[in-house]
């Protein structure tokens, strides 16, 4: 220990160096850890049903539905596909469709892409709409409904017992 601590004192200026290259590299180690995540990454594609052929197609999850189909302008909703087990088209069914109403699409659609001159504490808030302007079905037909009221709370939480069991109930993506 004293060859150590003499070799230390007669070369204290590598000593130091090697104290802040060392503090540097910890800080530095420091800082990329918590660093933010950031938001990349690629958007997935999801199901949506059109209403006129009565048929999934996919596209980007970050289209707000209703959205153009190939029946028609405005035919395409999300659909909730869900598999017992697996995916695999004998095991998925359709829960619910969704779509939003204009002026709630408007909103997203704005809050998605804000007005840079626009003054930030003015930004629209979709939460301030009562019921959020989400609406819901049975793929079966019937009224589209509101999420959030009774009868949509009843549409979207209609997956238990759909799958046998023991089978787990697994949300399905295109191409997966």
């Amino acid at each position: 220990m004293g060859k150590a601590r003499d070799w230390m004192n007669n070369n204290s200026a590598v000593v130091t160096v090697a104290a802040v290259m060392l503090l540097l590299v910890s800080l530095a180690v420091i800082v990329w850890t918590m660093k933010k995540p950031t938001m990349s990454g690629r958007i997935v594609d999801v199901y949506y049903y059109d209403l006129g052929n009565g048929q999934l197609f996919a596209a980007k999850a970050t289209e707000l539905p209703p959205i153009d189909a190939a029946s028609g302008p405005g035919n395409g909703v999300r659909a909730y596909v869900y598999g017992c087990g697996d995916c695999s088209e004998a095991n998925r069914f359709i829960a619910y469709l969704e779509k939003f109403t204009p002026e709630a699409k408007a909103m997203q659609e704005k809050m998605m892409n804000p007005d840079p001159n626009a003054d930030p504490n003015m930004a629209p808030e979709l939460r301030d709409m009562e019921d959020g302007g989400t609406l819901v079905r049975a793929v079966e037909g019937g009224q589209w409904v509101t999420m959030y009221s009774e009868a949509g709370m009843k549409v979207s939480s209609e997956l238990e017992g759909k799958c046998p069991a023991g089978v787990r109930l697994i949300p399905c993506l295109p191409g997966r």
